[in-house]
């Protein structure tokens, strides 16, 4: 489902922010390779943050963290940086990172965010499909991902 323009406006610029958000962290320089040890701690970190093992406003202890990932505080920073990019951490005005609090409203509106780049993707991808082989390599992804979306 695209979302109009004016319905944008209304909501007083709040999706359009979070869907802004959603363009920049898929423009940030794609995924961190895990050959490397800041890649591996932000893949790491990141994990714990959306596993739950830091609630929401948790000061994040960078000492304590870069001992238990094993890397130094320069590429935990890094790590923590890029989570602060992401939307997932936030910077204090005290200079401290904390987990991020997010609202049932922040929920509602990635997820109507997230459908409205769904759909724009699908049919973009619909108009640059070329051939008939394209379309029928992903009628078959589709129909395997039918049964597992229902589980």
């Amino acid at each position: 489902m695209l979302v109009p323009a004016a319905m944008l406006s209304r909501r007083s610029g709040r999706l359009w922010v979070i869907m802004m958000i959603a363009v920049r962290n898929a423009a940030i320089s794609g995924q961190p390779s895990a050959n490397t040890q800041r890649g591996r701690a932000l893949i790491t970190l990141r994990e714990m943050v959306l596993k739950g093992e830091f609630r929401a406003g948790d000061r994040i202890e960078e000492i304590e963290l870069s001992r238990r990932l094993g890397v130094s505080k320069p590429i935990l920073k890094s790590a923590i940086e890029r989570l602060v990019l992401e939307g997932l951490l936030e910077l204090t005005s005290t200079g401290t990172y904390t987990a991020r609090r997010f609202t049932v409203q922040d929920i509602r509106d990635a997820i109507l965010a997230r459908g409205s780049l769904e759909g724009l993707a699908a049919r973009l991808a619909a108009k640059r499909a070329q051939d008939r082989t394209q379309m029928e390599s992903s009628r078959r992804v589709n129909r395997g991902l039918s049964p597992a979306q229902g589980s």
